[in-house]
């Protein structure tokens, strides 16, 4: 991460098309959203917030530091096989979609606690989430929806149902409830492009909403061709290229698929089959462990396309 300027700090995410991209956020910006999220779960009262997603992002940074902080509460992060705490009563788990493989695991000290809270941020939620919160009564979800460029955008309980905007956030355009559109917003938490560029006016993020009242709507896509692998944003066309460049000549592309552990990942295909090695051998070396696809296979009639453009 490069240095932050004097109140900013930056985040890179992938780009909808092209490099990394990276988004500057100021100290006024991140304390208003940390305290819209401690609010969610003052009622609660944890005594604890044990988080896996990296605090180099911003929903780490927020749940594993600034959050803890607002709610007078301990904080600790946690690597997948670690275990959950067992000195804590009432613990906040901030959740990414590898998360929920290990509370399906973690039944015994599930049941020790008073009551847990998993809040799981902008990634779908994995099969197995449905089945962990139905085995506890005493667990309770709350998915926040948004990105690294407009902070959070809305908020949902219970896994279902619609989403409700955060009290900051306005929706820009028309909002006819039944009508399918890109989400655009404004507020005051929009990230910049640099930290002495001015607040953008409104962000159109990639997601599909249907919007189901005057502040509420329904997710039911994403326009753009990413796919988000445990919660980070893989710009699957930006992949195709660099190992097209790698290993000339091969004829690729790629389709999404779901995953019970990272919620969605994407395969890799290779028109002709003579070349997999050769494409595996790439992916192998060129891209970090976190972009990489879940395998590398011939092309299938049947395939399921990637979204269009």
């Amino acid at each position: 991460m490069q240095a932050p300027a004097a109140g900013f700090t930056p985040y890179r995410t992938s780009g909808t098309t092209g490099g990394p991209v990276t988004w500057w956020r100021g100290r006024d910006q991140l304390d208003a959203e940390a305290e819209l999220l401690a609010g969610l779960f003052a009622d609660a009262r944890p005594d604890l917030v044990v988080t896996h997603a990296p605090p180099e992002h911003l929903f780490g940074h927020l749940m594993g530091v600034l959050v803890p902080r607002l709610l007078g509460v301990p904080a600790t992060r946690l690597h997948l096989l670690d275990g959950l705490p067992a000195d804590c009563a009432r613990p906040l788990i901030a959740a990414v979609p590898a998360t929920w493989w290990a509370l399906g695991h973690a039944a015994r000290a599930l049941g020790r606690y008073e009551r847990v809270e998993v809040v799981h941020s902008t990634a779908p939620l994995p099969e197995r989430a449905a089945a962990v919160c139905a085995a506890h009564e005493r667990l309770r979800l709350t998915e926040l929806h948004g990105s690294t460029e407009t902070g959070l955008v809305g908020v949902r309980r219970g896994g279902a149902g619609a989403w409700e905007l955060a009290r900051d956030v306005t929706p820009v355009g028309p909002w006819l409830p039944g009508t399918e559109r890109r989400l655009s917003v404004s507020g005051p938490r929009l990230a910049r492009t640099a930290p002495d560029a001015a607040l953008p006016d409104a962000f159109v993020l990639d997601d599909l909403v249907v919007p189901a009242g005057p502040r509420s709507y329904r997710l039911v896509g994403r326009r753009a061709r990413l796919v988000k692998v445990n919660g980070r944003r893989v710009n699957a066309d930006g992949v195709l290229n660099r190992l097209r460049a790698a290993v000339p000549g091969c004829r690729l592309s790629w389709t999404p698929v779901s995953d019970p552990v990272r919620g969605e990942w994407y395969e890799i295909l290779a028109e002709d089959p003579a070349t997999v090695p050769r494409v595996a051998h790439a992916v192998s070396t060129l891209l970090p462990p976190a972009e990489r696809p879940r395998r590398v296979r011939p092309a299938l009639m049947g395939d399921a396309e990637p979204p269009s453009r």
